[in-house]
């Protein structure tokens, strides 16, 4: 017991130190205004603020159970064995872990909880455990799951997840609940089922990113183009004219091989998918009361494929492959492209590497958009089992974590992880900024109503662009049932 006090008194003097100046939160902006005497959150940490929302309240010993993946599943194994976003016996040797052991000891002390997880194997088992525990009315089973978004999303039309804006502890506007899932996702304008913030990171992993060689750019003669980045310049025609003065047909064949020869740019087959969004364009858009409606081909985006597929036809400049990770890992591309949690592939790399947002399609564009996975991203839910009384308690944990997950967390994810042990320079760090404001989320996304609309864009590359519009029309009918059959669920949801 005495090594453990110990342990927790050098750790709270760590943070404290650390994180005294920081207030990182993923709200979809940052606060950059200064503190003055006539704010009454001067001085406070994120989770004195929450409690205070919350009435100091004392939950008297609830036991606060988060039903979530095994460690090292989902795409937990690109950092570790052990990496999950929930729980961490002891403090160790990781920063990021560490942060998270001492948010769940910080909260469990002021509500007088105490967090357990329920490991659950992978998503797909969660997603059936949800459905059993609701069934069964067995509330002692977790209080809450955390899980892919797609999942999530399917539970909730099933009806099995309740409505965020219902619970009265809950507010949505704080800073620490990531207001990019929120707009995206709130349907009828009250009806969310699905939940991000600082209490979870795999909404921040989840988003794509441009991975560059250093040395590679420094040989083609090109500055690094954090430059362009923050100019406003960084464009996909500029990336394209860079890789293919980059890349080098290393053996002379006259081909262009992955892992033998540099290739400018590797992608996988879902990369026109990826980059409609560079565009500012998405599979699908929402009407005024946040219903989605598919963009079905137009002008707009018919003309959009048009270049992208010019673009990523080339294959003396593209390499289309999932295995592309271990080319760049050997110095054999110039530019790769994937999200933003697969850095941890590149720890070991010998050549030095940068990172930046997705270029703009549009140069007249006013920010950076970027595709984000909605497989990748994490969320909470809240099963429908629950009272309102009880639903309120889990909310108030709920506020109380993702707040100190912003004293805590989001400063080590940010501070620690990726400043120091992934990415490599400077500029590298200033441009997580641009990257995790240019998060798109679109309800297309890796649902099941829109896998016949996804496969359009993924069979672009073997069919040619001229398919594109004759493609979308034949599928019309099929998903427009589909994603009516979605949207009248949820509006049939009494909670």
């Amino acid at each position: 017991m005495l090594k453990r006090i110990i342990c927790v008194v050098i750790a709270l003097a760590l943070f404290t130190s650390l994180f005294a100046c920081s207030d990182s939160t993923k709200g979809g902006g940052s606060d950059n205004k200064e503190s003055t005497t006539t704010d009454p959150n001067a001085g406070k940490s994120n989770l004195d603020i929450a409690l205070e929302q919350q009435g100091n309240v004392n939950l008297e010993g609830m036991t606060f159970r988060i039903l979530t993946p095994n460690p090292g599943s989902h795409f937990y194994y690109f950092s570790g064995a052990t990496e999950n976003e929930v729980f961490y016996e002891e403090l160790g040797s990781e920063p990021l872990s560490n942060s998270i052991y001492m948010r769940n000891l910080e909260v469990s002390e002021k509500l007088g909880i105490t967090i357990e997880p329920v490991w659950a194997g992978n998503t797909g088992d969660i997603t059936a455990m949800v459905q059993q525990a609701v069934n069964a009315g067995d509330t002692d089973a977790f209080n809450v799951v955390l899980n892919r978004l797609d999942a999530l999303v399917s539970n909730a039309t099933n009806g099995l997840l309740l409505n965020y804006y219902n619970i009265d502890t809950m507010n949505l506007e704080n800073k620490w609940w990531d207001r990019h899932i929120i707009d995206a996702f709130t349907m009828y304008g009250n009806k969310l089922y699905t939940l991000s913030g600082d209490i979870n990171y795999y909404d921040d992993y989840a988003v794509e990113i441009v991975i560059f060689n250093h040395n590679i750019c420094k040989d083609a003669g090109f500055d690094f183009p954090y430059k362009d980045v923050k100019e406003g310049t960084w464009t996909v025609d500029k990336m394209f004219t860079m890789a293919a003065l980059g890349c080098s047909d290393l053996n002379g064949d006259g081909l262009f091989q992955e892992n033998v020869d540099i290739v400018g740019i590797g992608e996988n087959a879902d990369c026109i998918l990826h980059f409609i969004y560079s565009y500012g364009l998405k599979m699908s858009e929402t009407d005024e009361n946040g219903v989605p409606e598919v963009v079905w081909a137009n002008d707009q985006n018919t003309s959009v494929i048009d270049e992208l597929y010019n673009y990523f036809s080339d294959s003396t400049l593209v390499n289309i492959s999932y295995s592309n990770a271990t080319a760049f890992n050997n110095s054999k591309e110039f530019f790769y492209l994937d999200m933003l949690g697969t850095l941890a592939n590149f720890r070991n790399m010998e050549d030095n590497f940068g990172i930046l947002p997705m270029p703009k399609g549009d140069p007249s564009m006013d920010s950076y958009k970027a595709y984000v996975s909605n497989g990748w991203t994490t969320a909470y839910g809240i099963p429908s089992m629950f009272s309102n009384e009880q639903a309120n308690k889990i909310g108030t944990v709920l506020e109380c974590l993702s707040a100190a997950s912003a004293d805590h967390v989001t400063p080590a994810l940010y501070d620690q992880l990726l400043q120091s042990k992934y990415i490599r320079d400077e500029e590298s760090q200033e441009m997580l900024d641009y990257i995790l404001d240019s998060k798109v989320y679109d309800w297309a996304g890796d649902l099941e109503w829109a896998s016949s609309l996804r496969g359009v864009y993924q069979n672009i590359l073997s069919k040619g662009s001229d398919s594109f519009a004759s493609s979308m029309e034949s599928i019309r009918r099929a998903t427009t049932k589909s994603l009516e059959k979605l949207a009248e669920s949820i509006a049939e949801l009494e909670y």
